[in-house]
């Protein structure tokens, strides 16, 4: 009777941390099915609480921990399969192929999708704390409705494609989301062509062009007698510069009594790459900055340069500093050519939740994303720039 009983409770306690967890991860009927067990389940559970049954249920939890480990590590450690098999290749095609390359994001929440995209991102050492990064993307695809990303690296990849000459065929990659990098990669290898031009379309060299190179590295297209080259990521571009500094002017009511901040995206910057990939960020946003002292003649200190996630210093403190000016407006661009519509919506909830807003300021945060004419030609460049360097065939 006394085995039964303790078989009982690890039922339960089994029931309810898979169904917490089912509850973080999950979306629509299996989300509100979890939520039924796990009811049921610390209903059940409080009434061995009253029968004072304390060791059992450390025990219990104990073995459950055990367990919840063993499923994340057996389980989604090795979920990601992307093909990487270099396939039949066509006759040879004397284009060049050029590939964009974002990180990418789902429109939808996916379960599935945002697993891989942990998984890709290589944060194994994270893989314990998957449920609640996966409940915190959930929370904000449940605010965002649907994300307009995808649409935006499309419209951009159109447009590329009808302006660029015909000499080159244009193709578009995730990193993390599906329209894999190496199914576009495969595609191309495929058609034929022996010469491919990977576009980053990331501002600094963070942790997505790192793991962009080891990724492409991994095909050994050499062996295949295929070149590949990279253009520089983006904070370089004066006509970067431009895009953003019109996306300001277009936002403006009153000049001088608007605060800007500048927010530096830096959860893609991690220890490997953290130095040069910060300094890039800031110089580019500087330059962001002076320009518009120069153009608009804003006074400085209405222009602050701030961080997202867990650099210093933070873009909440610095929505603080601007409200100290009396400012009637606050402007927050993060300044990612990729800027996600998770992190605009992120930032604009935590501003007007976190910061202690003055009366009468309105707060307005502006897609960062670029996708305009003058990214297009001045990809454009880079990429018949890089062309006209030698190959080796």
């Amino acid at each position: 009777m006394d085995k039964t009983k303790n078989y009982y409770k690890y039922f339960l306690l089994t029931s309810l941390t898979m169904s917490f967890l089912i509850y973080l991860c999950f979306n629509n009927w299996i989300e509100n099915l979890s939520i039924i067990i796990f009811t049921l389940s610390i209903t059940l559970i409080y009434s061995l609480y009253k029968k004072k049954q304390y060791l059992s249920i450390i025990k219990s939890l104990i073995i459950i921990i055990i367990i919840y480990i063993l499923i994340f590590i057996i389980l989604f450690i090795n979920k990601v399969q992307i093909p990487k098999n270099i396939p039949t290749i066509n006759n040879a095609n004397n284009k060049v192929a050029v590939i964009l390359v974002y990180s990418g994001e789902d429109s939808m929440y996916s379960t599935t999708n945002q697993i891989t995209r942990l998984l890709l991102l290589n944060n194994k050492k994270d893989i314990l704390f998957y449920p609640i990064k996966l409940y915190e993307n959930k929370l904000l695809y449940n605010k965002i409705g649907k994300s307009q990303y995808k649409n935006k690296t499309k419209e951009f990849y159109h447009k590329l494609s009808n302006e660029i000459e015909d000499t080159y065929k244009v193709y578009m990659g995730y990193l993390y989301d599906d329209k894999y990098l190496e199914k576009e990669i495969l595609n191309i290898v495929k058609e034929g062509y022996q010469k491919i031009i990977v576009v980053p379309m990331f501002l600094d060299d963070n942790y997505n062009v790192l793991n962009l190179k080891k990724r492409m590295e991994d095909f050994k297209l050499y062996n295949y007698g295929i070149e590949y080259k990279y253009i520089d990521t983006l904070w370089k571009s004066e006509s970067l510069v431009d895009s953003y500094i019109q996306k300001i002017k277009l936002n403006f009511k009153n000049i001088n009594k608007s605060g800007i901040n500048l927010v530096g995206i830096d959860k893609d910057i991690i220890d490997e790459d953290k130095s040069e990939s910060i300094k890039q960020n800031i110089l580019f946003r500087n330059k962001i900055k002076e320009k518009l002292i120069t153009e608009f003649n804003i006074d400085p200190s209405l222009i602050k340069l701030s961080w997202y996630n867990d650099l210093s210093p933070d873009f909440i403190s610095k929505n603080m500093e601007l409200f100290e000016y009396g400012i009637s407006e606050l402007i927050i661009i993060p300044v990612n050519v990729e800027s996600s519509d998770l992190i605009k919506y992120d930032i604009y909830h935590n501003s007007i939740k976190t910061s202690e807003l003055p009366e009468g300021v309105k707060v307005k945060v502006i897609d960062g994303f670029v996708n305009d004419n003058n990214m297009v030609k001045d990809i454009i460049k880079k990429i018949e720039y890089i062309d006209m360097q030698k190959w080796k065939n």
